[in-house]
């Protein structure tokens, strides 16, 4: 039984640009898709849209009361509420959103008590994708329709009980599982991110290869080390220290039509989801026919922390944190847009300036900061960030990025209470007339 742990972060994304319609198979030139229907716009969707009309906005996520937790979305601040497997107390999550016409595709996962099944609702039906292994977590990170054909990338979890850590990348297409090759089979790896431009299917994602014996030192399932007995009278044998992890390779990169391509790779000395990053894939046709990939993530600095960026073509561009880098905290790219000569780049800093107090008093945590990048320049977003305890510094996450015409949508949560900022101005969303407590993952703008 899991439940839910509200701090962790659901990267999973992919993105939208004005030459592309991944979601729709469409031109992307006139704001149709090949129906000749106004389409959604955002950096999950897969899409660019114009602001010929009143904007209307998506965004989904999960709302909790309490412990009991809801998947669903909200529709320009109307709740709508999904429904789930399992107990409510146990995690589920809308990580992806298209729109269509009135049709609404949501990606995610839902918890049936034991494990994270994963799955989408078609205006409100749950629809669960096939596992290899059933008693194992899989999760749906991204969601594609292109021609009504319904592309869902994630992971599944090949021997969840034998490592843990090692999931397995791919993309459902109407339900079938697509395995993606890894490096190695030692490879921990995983899609997060989408993107279908026409026969093609990119998928994003990263890789990080984990010896055999690295389960003594991170899987929860291995027997714990048991004391040698104790004999009256006899001293105890000094203890036999624990080596150190063995050195990690981690690579990021994507797959087109199930060929790997890797964008960046570093060794790492500790397993975890901060030493290297792929959070966004976006694709677009440059004037000489041929596609630009533009990756969005982090690299790790062992001295300074994670460092947000992305890649173009495979080549590195860093993004400025005007407040410096500390290791506590980490700053990172989490949604990316590219339209026209323009990258918008959504993500948080850290603020080095802020340091852990915890001697004698109140505690004050570090301050993670929303905002966005245009070409590399900062915008910062507000937060009214303090709470009655003018001590405790609220941390602010981004997830989801959308560009409608001059508007700027950016979706997220202060705290973890869900909502957007709309050109710079937060939009706080609600269930029943209260304050909703959860996470926006993806933002979807349409127009009427």
């Amino acid at each position: 039984m899991r439940i839910l742990n509200i701090s962790r972060v659901s990267t999973i994304i992919f993105f939208a640009i004005n030459f592309l319609l991944s979601s729709c198979g469409g031109s992307g030139k006139d704001g149709k898709d090949a129906n000749g229907d106004k389409y959604s716009n955002d950096s999950k969707s897969g899409k660019y849209g114009k602001n010929d009309n009143q904007d209307i906005v998506y965004a989904g996520g999960y709302n909790m009361s309490g412990i009991s937790v809801t998947p669903g979305y909200w529709k320009n601040g109307a709740w709508t509420p999904l429904p789930r497997l399992g107990e409510g107390y146990q995690s589920a999550e809308v990580t992806s959103l298209v729109v269509l016409k009135s049709d609404v595709y949501a990606g995610g996962y839902s918890n049936d008590g034991e494990f994270d099944v994963p799955g989408y609702w078609v205006n409100g039906i749950w629809n669960p994708l096939p596992k290899m292994n059933p008693e194992s977590d899989s999760w749906v990170t991204s969601l594609v329709v292109s021609n009504s054909v319904i592309y869902a990338g994630g992971y599944i979890h090949g021997d969840h009980r034998g490592n843990p850590n090692r999931r397995d990348p791919g993309y459902w297409v109407n339900g079938i599982w697509n395995a993606l090759p890894k490096i190695s089979a030692k490879c921990d790896s995983s899609v997060t991110s989408l993107v279908v431009v026409g026969s093609d299917v990119y998928a994003g994602g990263q890789q990080c290869e984990i010896p055999d014996n690295y389960a003594d030192y991170n899987n929860p399932y291995s027997p714990p080390r048991q004391p040698p007995p104790v004999h009256l009278n006899l001293p105890l044998p000094s203890p036999t220290p624990t080596p150190p992890p063995p050195p990690l390779s981690c690579f990021v990169g994507y797959w087109k039509n199930q060929e790997w391509n890797s964008i960046f790779s570093a060794n790492t000395a500790v397993f975890d989801s901060r030493s290297l990053g792929l959070t966004s894939l976006v694709v677009s046709s440059s004037t000489d026919s041929t596609d630009d990939v533009y990756a969005g993530g982090y690299i790790y600095d062992y001295s300074e922390g994670r460092k947000p960026g992305y890649w173009k073509n495979k080549t590195w561009n860093p993004l400025q944190n005007p407040l410096g880098y500390n290791l506590e905290y980490d700053s990172t790219v989490t949604s990316l847009i590219v339209s026209g000569s323009n990258v918008y780049a959504g993500g948080q800093i850290n603020d080095s300036t802020i340091k852990r107090i915890n001697v004698g008093g109140p505690m004050t945590i570090q301050k993670l900061i929303p905002g966005y990048w245009i070409n590399g320049i900062w915008h910062a977003l507000p937060t009214n960030s303090k709470s009655k305890n003018s001590e405790y510094i609220k941390n602010s996450h981004v997830k989801s990025l959308a560009v409608s015409g001059s508007n700027i949508y950016v979706g997220g949560d202060i705290s973890f209470s869900p909502g957007y900022w709309k050109n710079s101005v937060w939009e706080a969303l609600t269930v029943n007339g209260q304050q909703a407590s959860g996470v926006v993952n993806t933002l979807v703008v349409t127009q009427n």
